[in-house]
């Protein structure tokens, strides 16, 4: 999935309560203070996040994709991202931290104009993967519920958070003979101790396997 800007616009519409006229100034004056930043020729710094600076290339020589024929190309600026140590280390920490597994389980989804119930198709301590046959905009903000099953008996608990959609991809689904939309939902807010209920149970069924 790609973040687009679009997408920024509805997660602080969403997220932070933000008018769209207010949320749109924002994000456009954000980029724009960005772009002519590096057009000055300064670097960006954005703490905990990463580097955007402006690199020099060399004249060098190339390839016409099309014909095939060797070519020179011109020295040229372009802008290069270097992540922070930060980003790096917690995206490889969350990684090995919230492993996901494959793994069906009832769960329902609500939004202001949309209630759904399916199930997991993978879930982590981070978020789930699931079907639904109704398209929901990524940003999306929905109040979670998730049955995890526990003891002899076939008991369920719940937990229960809120999440964003952030990747929503079209499929056709032979099961309800129409299209589909395998969903994955981040849990963007949820408790510490519902963590820990999802945590326990993958603990559980990884000890199964």
């Amino acid at each position: 999935m790609t973040l687009t800007k679009a997408n920024l616009i509805r997660a602080l519409y969403n997220q932070l309560d933000l008018p769209k006229t207010k949320a749109t100034q924002v994000v456009e004056s954000f980029i724009e203070v960005i772009k002519e930043t590096l057009e000055n020729g300064e670097n960006v710094l954005i703490t905990g996040f990463g580097k955007f600076y402006v690199k020099e290339k060399r004249e060098r020589k190339g390839r016409n994709p099309q014909t095939g024929k060797d070519l020179m190309l011109g020295e040229r600026k372009v802008v290069t991202f270097k992540c922070s140590g930060v980003l790096r280390n917690r995206i490889n920490r969350e990684r090995r931290r919230h492993p996901r597994i494959n793994e069906r389980l009832p769960f329902t989804v609500k939004a202001e104009d949309f209630d759904a119930v399916t199930e997991t198709i993978n879930l982590s301590c981070l978020g789930a993967y699931c079907q639904l046959n109704t398209h929901i905009p990524l940003m999306t903000s929905l109040k979670i519920a998730l049955a995890l099953p526990y003891g002899d008996q076939g008991e369920c608990g719940y937990v229960e958070c809120h999440g964003v959609v952030v990747r929503s991809e079209e499929i056709l689904s032979k099961a309800h003979l129409g299209r589909g939309y395998n969903t994955a939902i981040y849990f963007n807010e949820i408790e510490e101790s519902e963590k820990e209920k999802i945590a326990d149970f993958l603990k559980n069924i990884n000890l199964r396997k």
